[in-house]
C-alpha cells in the first residue's frame, strides 16, 4: 500500500511507517488494494514521547532527538554517538556567543577579525608570525618571563652569541651588542666561548702597576 506523506512534489519528504505502528487506512469501496495508509496513532508499543503542548519533537530509533519548545524558546538536537555533517559553501552563525564544550579542529585557515583571548597553555607547532596592525605599535607584548631553548634574534643580533665592542678592564661599561658574524649571513661561523676574541673586537687598556703605599714621615715606630 501507498502511504500519505506531507510533501510529494518538487519538495519531498520521506518518513516510512515502521512495523507495529498504528495507522489509518482509506480504502475506496472497501478494496484494500486501492487503500492509502495515513500515519499515525500512538499505541501501547509506541506511546507519546512528550506530554507538553508547547513542544514539537521528533524521536528516532537510535536515540536521536530534534526538539523545539516555543515556551522556553529553545531548539535542541541530540545525536548520541553519531556524526553530524553540514555541507555548504558558507555557514553563518549570527549569535552573540558560541560555546564549544569539547575539542575543536580546524582543517584549514582560522581567520579572527578582532581580539582573541586564550585561557590556559597554548602549543604552537608550526611557528608564529606576529605583525603590527595598520595603526602600527607593538606587534607582541609579553607580560612575564620568556624562555627560549635555543636562541633569540633581534635583527642580526644573537642573544646567545653576540659579541660586544669597546670592552675595557675595570668598571667601564662595554659597548652595545654587535651583530654576530654568522648570524648576519657572513661566511664566518659563530665563535665558541673557548676561543679568544679577535683583536678588532675585544681590546684591553694597558694596566699601570700601582706603587706600594708610603708611610708618612711623621710616623715613628717605637719598640719597647
Amino acid at each position: 500500500m501507498k502511504w500519505a506523506t506531507r510533501r510529494a512534489g518538487s519538495t519531498r519528504t520521506w518518513s516510512a511507517p515502521t512495523a507495529g505502528e498504528q495507522v489509518i487506512v482509506f480504502s475506496p469501496g472497501g478494496d484494500l488494494t486501492r487503500g492509502i495508509i495515513v500515519p499515525a496513532l500512538y499505541s501501547q508499543e509506541f506511546d507519546a514521547p512528550e506530554s507538553s503542548p508547547t513542544i514539537h519533537s521528533t524521536h528516532y530509533p537510535d536515540g536521536a532527538v530534534v526538539q523545539h519548545d516555543h515556551a522556553t524558546h529553545t531548539l535542541t538536537a541530540t545525536l548520541p554517538g553519531g556524526t553530524a555533517t553540514i555541507t555548504a559553501d558558507k555557514v553563518t552563525s549570527n549569535a552573540p556567543s558560541t560555546i564549544c564544550t569539547s575539542d575543536l579542529t580546524v582543517m584549514k585557515n582560522l581567520i579572527v577579525m578582532q581580539s582573541t583571548t586564550v585561557e590556559g597553555a597554548t602549543t604552537l607547532n608550526g611557528g608564529v608570525n606576529a605583525k603590527a596592525g595598520a595603526a602600527g605599535g607593538v606587534a607582541m607584548a609579553i607580560q612575564g618571563t620568556v624562555k627560549a631553548s635555543e636562541d633569540v634574534m633581534a635583527g642580526a643580533i644573537s642573544l646567545a652569541k653576540h659579541p660586544h665592542g669597546g670592552v675595557r678592564a675595570g668598571s667601564d661599561q662595554s659597548g652595545r651588542p654587535q651583530p654576530c658574524p654568522g648570524c648576519a649571513g657572513a661566511a664566518s661561523p659563530h665563535r665558541s666561548p673557548s676561543v679568544p676574541a679577535p683583536a678588532d673586537v675585544f681590546t684591553t687598556a694597558p694596566i699601570t702597576p700601582r706603587p706600594p703605599p708610603q708611610l708618612p714621615t711623621d710616623i715613628i715606630l717605637a719598640i719597647n
